[in-house]
């Protein structure tokens, strides 16, 4: 039994056992076994000869369609093998390309692996998950039937652009969080190609710039998101970018380590281990057997002691708030 693979991506490719196929199928078979492998399903014959020969009378349509459906099962056929009855199904009143046909078709590849994640944030993807889209990404070479202008193609085209579009900005932000950064920017340089600008994705490469240490970099992303908004929509980037923006300009992010917890561990005191710093126990060299003065001084080191975990509180509290502020953002995207 032959086995066939077809690319859509790019040029139209039909290719059977390997040998490629394409060159012997008339154009109109290739348009109509391209409708058929994007919408795998039954479809009445009366629909498809209206909609790929829209001019003329039904009668004259479906002839055509007729003669179209005979010639791609000629060349589909072997000279010892009719492969054609594997992949076209026909009866007096359907047609259609069975969802189960040997067939290996890169848009359909494409397809599956982004529909396993479209529902999952990037942080939810697991490697497995990931690995797949990359390999679904590099399925698309070239917009969908390169050269064809029919209209059922432009809406296709389209909404695969789409899903790219969107392939790219998981793939990204999947990039920045598992710290492969030079990944990352290169997904999110191929979807300003396609889509200069999509704010989303120059927010991505900006904190990604800044995670890996490129400062100026990061704030030369938000300069040509500005410039493409400005001149291509007439808008200012929007308040998430222009926030991240300020905070990368600040050097406020990605946020300092938090040298507390890095360091060693803080020196218990009398006062016990607050886990905040060394805290200098009261002194009582001075009049010890004074008991105001040693009522003050434990007094005051109680002050300072509270001082500090109200200081510590503080800068947990703002880190806190950026890290909801970052979350909620994301939510937003």
């Amino acid at each position: 039994m032959s086995s066939f693979s077809v690319s859509m991506f790019g040029k139209f490719c039909v290719r059977r056992d390997g040998e490629t196929l394409s060159d012997s199928i008339p154009e109109k078979a290739q348009e109509l076994f391209a409708y058929l492998l994007l919408h795998r399903r039954a479809h009445p014959r009366e629909k498809l000869a209206t909609l790929l020969w829209p001019h003329g009378t039904t009668q004259r349509a479906k002839a055509y369609l007729r003669k179209a459906l005979w010639q791609l099962r000629q060349s589909l056929n072997s000279a010892d093998d009719a492969g054609a009855d594997a992949v076209l199904c026909t009866d007096g009143d359907w047609v259609q390309v069975p969802t189960d046909a040997d067939l290996q078709v890169d848009v359909t590849a494409f397809e599956n692996a982004f529909e396993m994640v479209q529902d999952r944030t990037a942080s939810e993807m697991s490697a497995c998950q990931t690995e797949g889209l990359k390999r679904a990404a590099s399925l698309y070479t070239g917009d969908l039937l390169e050269n064809w202008y029919q209209e059922w193609c432009l809406t296709e085209r389209e909404r695969l652009k789409d899903m790219l579009l969107r392939a790219l900005d998981r793939l990204t932000r999947c990039c920045e969080q598992d710290g492969t950064y030079d990944s990352g920017i290169q997904y999110g340089l191929r979807a300003l190609r396609i889509d200069p600008a999509r704010e989303r994705i120059h927010r991505h490469l900006m904190r990604i710039r800044a995670r890996d240490g490129d400062r100026i970099g990061a704030l030369r992303q938000y300069e040509r998101c500005a410039d493409v908004l400005e001149r291509e929509l007439g808008v200012a980037p929007s308040t998430a970018t222009q926030c991240l923006h300020e905070r990368i300009q600040e050097d406020r992010f990605p946020e300092a380590p938090d040298t507390d917890s890095a360091g060693s561990a803080p020196a218990s005191s009398s006062w016990g281990d607050s886990g905040i710093g060394e805290l200098e126990p009261p002194d009582t060299s001075e009049d010890p057997e004074d008991p105001d003065v040693q009522h003050l001084r434990e007094g005051i080191e109680r002050i300072r002691q509270l001082q500090s975990t109200l200081a510590a509180v503080q800068q947990q509290i703002r880190r806190d708030v950026e890290t909801v502020e970052v979350v909620l953002q994301q939510r937003e995207e």
